[in-house]
C-alpha cells in the first residue's frame, strides 16, 4: 500500500513504531482476555466466538465492501474480515471512522464483559495462584484503552493521510506524453501501482 504514498521517503520511523505499539497493545489485550474467559469457561469461548464472528461479519455486510470480482468472492471476503475484527480492527470500506469507533466500543464492552466473568469465577471458586484477579482484569481493560490512546496519537500526528485526488493520480493514462520533460515528471512508483486493483482499494481506504 505504500507504494501509493508519492513522498513514502518522507515517513519517519517513528510513524511505524507507533503504529506497530497500538496494534502489539490493542492484540494483546483482546487475546488477553479471551484467554482469562477460556481459562475458567472454556465450554463457552466457542459459542462466543462464533456469536461475536456473527456480528462483526453483519458489520462488514453492511460496510458494502466492494473488493473481490465476483458475489462468491466478496462473501467469503466479508467472512474473513469477520474473523480478523474479532482480534483487530483495520478498514475494509472507505467512510469507516465512524465504524470504526463503533468497533472500538464494542469491543472495549466485550472485554469488560470477559474480564467480569473472570473475576466472578475467581471470586466463587479462587485458585491458589491469583490473588489480585480484580487487578489483572483492570489491567486487561487498562491496556486495550491504552492501545486507544496510542491509536488517537497515531492518526492525529503520524497517519499519511492523502487525498482523493492524489491516489486517483496513480491512474496515469496509458498513452505516452509529448515531451520527454513530461515523461520524467510521472513518478515511477504511481505507475507500478496501478498494476494491482486491489491493492489501490487498499490505499485508498487506509490513507484517506
Amino acid at each position: 500500500m505504500r507504494t501509493f504514498l508519492p513522498e513514502k521517503e518522507k515517513h519517519h520511523m517513528i510513524s511505524l513504531v507507533f503504529y506497530f505499539i497500538w496494534n502489539l497493545v490493542l492484540i494483546s489485550s483482546r487475546i488477553a482476555a479471551l484467554a482469562l474467559f477460556a481459562s475458567v469457561l472454556p465450554c463457552f469461548i466457542f459459542a462466543h466466538f462464533i456469536c461475536s464472528w456473527l456480528v462483526l461479519f453483519f458489520f462488514a455486510w453492511r460496510s458494502k465492501t466492494n473488493f473481490m470480482d465476483d458475489p462468491r468472492g466478496e462473501w467469503l471476503y466479508r467472512s474473513t474480515v469477520g474473523l480478523i475484527w474479532y482480534f483487530n480492527w483495520f478498514s475494509v470500506a472507505k467512510g469507516m471512522r465512524i465504524r470504526s469507533v463503533l468497533y472500538h466500543a464494542y469491543i472495549l464492552i466485550d472485554i469488560c464483559i470477559l474480564c467480569g466473568l473472570w473475576c466472578w469465577k475467581m471470586s466463587t471458586d479462587p485458585p491458589d495462584f491469583v490473588t489480585h484477579p480484580l487487578t489483572t482484569a483492570a489491567c486487561v481493560v487498562a491496556v486495550y484503552v491504552l492501545g486507544l490512546l496510542f491509536k488517537v496519537i497515531y492518526y492525529t500526528f503520524f497517519h499519511p493521510n492523502l487525498d482523493k485526488d492524489k491516489l486517483k493520480g496513480a491512474t496515469i493514462p496509458e498513452e505516452q506524453p509529448e515531451d520527454e520533460e513530461r515523461s520524467h515528471s510521472v513518478p515511477t512508483h504511481l505507475l507500478k501501482a496501478t498494476d494491482n486493483k486491489r491493492m489501490r482499494k487498499l490505499a485508498e481506504n487506509f490513507f484517506c
